[in-house]
């Protein structure tokens, strides 16, 4: 069986070394969960979104939700700091309806504001000082529209947790270790072998997160000029997030 090892050289951005395999991985190791995460998500944006709606997607990484809301017939933009999940995107985009922008959130500025602006799937625990926190959230705020709203998600301190799966075409081991308890700062090293067409890939990952209290964002988007239109939580229960719709005030 053939081997590759594709691990990260320095200065790379989480996830860029194993894009290429991120979704099977996922779907794998989370299942029922995963698909979950991803239709309950669509379900909240087509009920809030008018239709042809320009939405921004931050933290998109390989489309899975910017691929479906395109073909729902909204106009769609995806950000995420990761070239590597973005050029997954492209790919999978098959007719191309999605423009693609290589940025990290905090220092995003497009010039344009969005009906809708989504930034879940656990985007704020890559932001680990507070000044990128709040540029982060400044910046959503710049780009949502004063008729529109955002939908965030702030994960919880249950969701900073290790994982090992195994099965006979992917192995994860996740290991998350506690870097400074008082800020909630973690260590993130993620390994993964997966085997397809009888070859098989190692990939390594290895950088930060923070678990930040919901109050701490939600007071910053307030100081942003946004505040909580809804808390939809409920709708996501096992999730181990926080789901709010934030809109102008």
């Amino acid at each position: 069986m053939a081997k590759h090892e594709a691990t990260p050289p320095k200065k790379t951005k989480p996830h860029d070394s194993w894009a290429e395999v991120y979704d099977e991985a996922y779907k794998q190791s989370f299942g029922p969960l995963y698909i979950m995460l991803t239709e309950v998500s669509l379900e909240v944006i087509l009920e809030k979104t008018e239709s042809e709606s320009d939405i921004l997607d931050i933290g998109a990484g390989t489309g899975r939700l910017s691929i479906p809301l395109a073909q729902s017939g909204h106009s769609l933009c995806a950000v995420d700091a990761s070239a590597k999940m973005l050029e997954v995107l492209e790919r999978n985009d098959s007719s191309r309806l999605i423009k693609t922008v290589h940025c990290p959130i905090q220092i995003l500025n497009l010039n344009q504001m969005f009906d809708t602006v989504l930034c879940v799937f656990s985007v704020f625990c890559y932001l680990t000082k507070p000044k990128e926190l709040k540029a982060a959230i400044h910046s959503i705020a710049r780009h949502t529209n004063n008729t529109g709203y955002a939908l965030i998600d702030i994960p919880s301190s249950s969701s900073f947790s290790g994982l090992n799966y195994e099965s006979e075409t992917l192995s994860r081991q996740v290991t998350v270790t506690v870097l400074n308890s008082e800020i909630g700062l973690f260590n993130y090293e993620e390994n993964v072998r997966f085997i397809k067409d009888e070859k098989e890939c190692i990939y390594k990952d290895n950088f930060q997160i923070r678990c930040w209290n919901p109050e701490v964002i939600l007071l910053e988007f307030e100081t942003a000029g946004m505040t909580v239109r809804e808390d939809i939580s409920q709708r996501f229960l096992g999730s181990g997030a926080h789901y709010y719709i934030l809109a102008k005030t």
